[in-house]
This record gives structure tokens, C-alpha cells and sequence, in this order.
């Protein structure tokens, strides 16, 4: 009878410790998953992937900006050349018809002692008109 408990006992041992380690293995195997699901594991990913996007929207949105920078410079430039004033500086210049200072663009707009005003790049000159020829 003794040695029958003895093999009981034994059996018994081996058994709860196979049924510790199954049961180990298991208690890994779900915590491992409860980890990879956890809200905070969740929230890194979510935090890292946020940060991935708020780069590349700061280097999207820089790029564009310095696109539309150099388009408007590249506008004004432009503009610019084609400016009155800047014409005006080339030596050319604005003639008007006092007093109603409508701009003259042919000489038949303008008789004999008609008064003129001139646009320069730099100030006005007042005329009298002494002579008119026909344009061509």
C-alpha cells in the first residue's frame, strides 16, 4: 500500500507540474495578447503614425508655400515691367489734355493753344500746344 502511495504521489507531482507549466505557457500567451491589444499600446502606434503625418504635412505645406512665394515674386516682377511707372523710367512719358486730363494717344485729339500736361518718371511739365503734325 505504501508503495502504491508512493507511485500515486509521484504521478500526482509530475502531473500538477505538467499541468503548471500548460497553464504557464497559456498565462504567457494571454498576456501577450492583452498587451498587443492594450489601449496603450494602441495609443503609441496611434502617436507614432501621427507624428509620421504631421511631418509630412509640414514639409508638404513648406514646399508648397515656397512654390506659391516664388510664383508671386515671379508676378510682381512681371507686374512690375509692365508698370506705367517703370515705362516711365525707360523715357517715356503720360500726355494729358488739361483740364479734363484725358490721355492723348493721337495728336488730332489736341488744336493750337490747347494746354498739355506731361507725365515723367520724375514730375510734371505743363505745355501749350504750338503746333500739331498727323500721325502716321
Amino acid at each position: 500500500m505504501w508503495l502504491r502511495l508512493d507511485d500515486l504521489h509521484n504521478r500526482m507531482l509530475i502531473r500538477v507540474g505538467k499541468n503548471t507549466q500548460d497553464h504557464g505557457r497559456t498565462l504567457k500567451a494571454v498576456n501577450g495578447t492583452l498587451i498587443l491589444n492594450s489601449p496603450m499600446h494602441a495609443i503609441t502606434l496611434l502617436s507614432q503614425e501621427l507624428l509620421f503625418h504631421r511631418r509630412s504635412l509640414a514639409q508638404a505645406l513648406g514646399g508648397s508655400l515656397e512654390g506659391k512665394k516664388r510664383d508671386v515674386r515671379s508676378f510682381v516682377d512681371k507686374l512690375g515691367s509692365l508698370s506705367p511707372l517703370s515705362i516711365l523710367e525707360r523715357g517715356y512719358s503720360i500726355t494729358r489734355k488739361i483740364p479734363d486730363m484725358i490721355v492723348l494717344k493721337d495728336s488730332s485729339q489736341v488744336t493750337t493753344g490747347d494746354e498739355v500736361r506731361i507725365l515723367l518718371a520724375k514730375g510734371n511739365i505743363d505745355c501749350r500746344v504750338e503746333k500739331t503734325q498727323p500721325g502716321k
